[in-house]
């Protein structure tokens, strides 16, 4: 996912009804803030992480923002303040009722549009338009034995005198053209890390839902081979991703 900004101490304000019962907020310096909807007191604050706009783009998420704690009656979950809306580059069309934010425009909500909560499970679990319908079609991978004799044959640049030779060299290493993804056993490799590094965890990249039965699959026979190893929760995490051959593998 793309990480969009941290957005610093830019104000909106959050319902009480929305915390987790988990949550404690922290307690700030009371205030009255009016909007739209009214205006509204609060001493005490909480910081959302990794915030998604899935009718925008499920892809780019903002890292963190922080929200002032109010009660008292509102319609409203969240209401997101101007300085949040400017930063992230949020515009408001009246003269066609839309909302425009990452290069998309998504047509205004009404306030109970969201009460129907099949609506809010569509947008955020539905097959992802925008990664899936440009995806390359990716399909199980394949490894087959390789003749040395073909090999040999392709290589006209060279005389055949040194294809003899090539020929002869390669024929001492037949379990490379096996075509069977092995692991070196001959050494266990071990690479030092900078002492003291800070770990550094990245989040998965997405990926397209025409491709997860796919990924998921070489990750598994990759783990059963040997090639890979599970290790479980960690604070180290680099991110990978598959990408197609020409030949559609």
């Amino acid at each position: 996912m793309t990480s969009l900004f941290d957005s610093g101490g830019t104000i909106s304000l959050i319902h009480e009804r929305m915390l987790s019962t988990e949550v404690t907020p922290s307690i700030s310096t009371n205030q009255m803030f009016t909007t739209l909807a009214g205006e509204f007191q609060s001493n005490r604050q909480v910081l959302l992480q990794d915030i998604v706009l899935p009718e925008f783009k499920r892809t780019a998420y903002i890292q963190s923002h922080a929200c002032q704690v109010f009660i008292g009656p509102c319609s409203y979950d969240i209401i997101l303040g101007r300085d949040f809306l400017r930063k992230i580059h949020f515009n408001i069309n009246f003269n066609d009722n839309t909302m425009n934010c990452m290069d998309m425009s998504v047509p205004m909500r009404s306030s109970d549009f969201f009460s129907d909560r099949t609506r809010l499970r569509d947008i955020m679990f539905s097959d992802d338009v925008e990664v899936d319908s440009f995806a390359s079609t990716i399909t199980k991978s394949t490894y087959h034995p390789v003749s040395i004799s073909t090999i040999v044959d392709t290589q006209k640049h060279l005389s055949v005198e040194d294809r003899e030779i090539l020929s002869t060299m390669l024929s001492k290493h037949t379990i490379l053209f096996d075509g069977i993804l092995k692991v070196y056993p001959h050494r266990l490799v071990h690479l030092d890390t900078i002492p003291n590094a800070t770990p550094c965890h990245l989040r998965a990249y997405p990926v397209a839902h025409i491709h997860l039965d796919v990924f998921k699959a070489e990750l598994l026979r990759l783990c059963d081979i040997g090639v890979l190893e599970k290790c479980g929760a960690s604070q180290w995490a680099s991110p990978t991703f598959i990408i197609p051959k020409k030949d559609g593998s």
